[in-house]
């Protein structure tokens, strides 16, 4: 699951603003009250290949029989949120092989129904109670992202939801009563035996002292566009509906931790039709009753109600070992900020602004999202909100945010002659924000400045 850190820090190599060219003209003569743009650059990058399946979910479930993980667009609704999908079979109990259907078949040849019990012999000893391991840590990937942004992000970010349904495949007229529960899971002394972590635990069905009943529910049978599943499991005809976040951000769980599937059959009774058997048969398959959990993943994360999540971008790639220039080194467009001319250049600015429009951004919020930026490096940022524009359209300047600057920025670009822009993208406390199924960034920022004063540059 640690690949969700990469992926994550390559949306903040695409945005440190290192090689940003403050170009000044051969001549050119300032004059008062006037209005003057440079661009910091244009920022785009494609990152479905870095946020895909398997970068997201690691090998939860690789090459595990009974597990599955997908791309999922649940009904096509929602462009604005990823999506996965990890469908764990959670119990497989036969009740009678083929080679005994066959027989049962043969000797009572002219009987229609069979009950469990007297027809069909079956007995629960030993087959009442299991568990299954779904080689899966949701939570790990909040540790990938904790890794990505720094340790500021610690506790500062939680799934916001995690519906699970559940179905159930067997014959009709069969009915079982059964409790189930998911929990997490450890390897106690170090030789494979696992044990429960800590108390959180969520009951599927039952509860500690009780069991549930149920019938023949089956998952329905998924439509895909190429890989990806596109039927929306809201819509379909499930056993039941539970809501897995309060499991998945429980405290304390380790990396390695797994999430474990843990049923007991109280009773199995009911009859089954001669029809349904022959059909077993004729597929080659025994009489069984199984559980299936549907996990809905949505990559969406509700924020802190205590204090703002800032995704300090331009810090996560001077930190990330990367060979790309630093923001604070010194670019040819530094190089430039330092010379005699733009010092003469900075003395007359009496305003700064930063125009930006963003057409794809990594991030999906309908509110609370913020970009800052810190132009001079002194860790003090300026804030406004974020949103994307549609490119399509014709872009004016109101479709265009706006940072004033203080005047204490400028009075900084003056005595220092240089600046280091760094950018920040903020979550404010409590809100919700999202990965999109369109993983991408397009984004233009802009310098704004207006003069007070006039001077010959060049």
């Amino acid at each position: 699951m640690k690949k969700i850190a990469g992926a994550i820090i390559s949306i903040g190599l695409i945005l440190a603003l290192s090689g940003c060219h403050w170009e000044i003209p051969e001549t050119i003569s300032v004059k008062s009250d006037a209005e003057y743009n440079f661009s910091l650059g244009t920022f785009e990058k494609e990152l479905d290949n870095d946020m895909s399946l398997s970068s997201m979910t690691g090998d939860a479930g690789k090459d595990k029989e009974g597990i599955n993980t997908y791309d999922y667009f649940p009904g096509k609704l929602d462009k604005n949120t990823q999506h996965f999908l990890m469908e764990v079979e959670a119990m497989k109990l036969t009740i009678f092989t083929k080679a005994q259907i066959e027989t049962l078949l043969t000797t009572l040849a002219t009987q229609e129904s069979f009950e469990v019990g007297t027809d069909i012999p079956f007995t629960l000893s030993g087959n009442d109670h299991g568990s299954t391991d779904l080689d899966f840590n949701p939570s790990s990937m909040l540790s990938g992202m904790k890794d990505a942004f720094g340790s500021d992000m610690s506790g500062k970010i939680s799934f916001a939801s995690v519906p699970m349904y559940l179905y159930s495949e067997t014959a009709e007229g069969l009915t079982a009563e059964v409790k189930l529960k998911m929990y997490y899971a450890y390897d106690s002394n170090g030789s494979g035996t696992m044990a429960q972590r800590g108390t959180s635990e969520t009951y599927i069905l039952g509860s500690d002292s009780g069991y549930d009943s149920i019938t023949n529910t089956p998952k329905p049978a998924y439509a895909k566009e190429e890989s990806t599943i596109i039927t929306n499991l809201a819509q379909t005809n499930y056993i039941s509906l539970i809501p897995m976040e309060e499991l998945i951000n429980a405290e304390g769980i380790e990396e390695d931790d797994k999430l474990y599937v843990d049923y007991e059959i109280h009773s199995l009774t009911g009859s089954v039709s001669r029809a349904y058997l022959e059909s077993l048969v004729a597929a080659d398959k025994d009489l069984e009753l199984k559980l299936f959990t549907l996990i809905d993943i949505p990559v969406k994360f509700k924020v802190s109600d205590t204090e703002d999540l800032k995704l300090d971008l331009s810090e996560m790639t001077k930190s990330d070992g990367s060979s790309g220039s630093d923001p604070s080194t010194p670019s040819s467009g530094d190089e430039s900020s330092k010379s005699s001319d733009f010092e003469k250049y900075l003395q007359i600015i009496d305003t700064l602004k930063v125009k930006y429009i963003a057409y794809k951004l990594p991030f999906y919020a309908t509110s609370g999202m913020k970009l800052g930026i810190d132009l001079v490096g002194d860790g003090n940022f300026e804030y406004s909100s974020l949103s994307v524009v549609d490119k399509n359209k014709t872009i004016t300047e109101d479709d265009k945010g706006l940072i004033t600057l203080p005047y204490t920025t400028v009075q900084k670009l003056k005595d220092t002659s240089s600046f280091t822009p760094n950018i920040q993208i903020l979550m404010s406390k409590s809100s919700v924000f999202s990965i999109p199924r369109e993983k991408a960034i397009e984004m233009n920022i802009e310098l704004s400045l207006k003069t007070d004063g006039v001077v010959q540059v060049k």
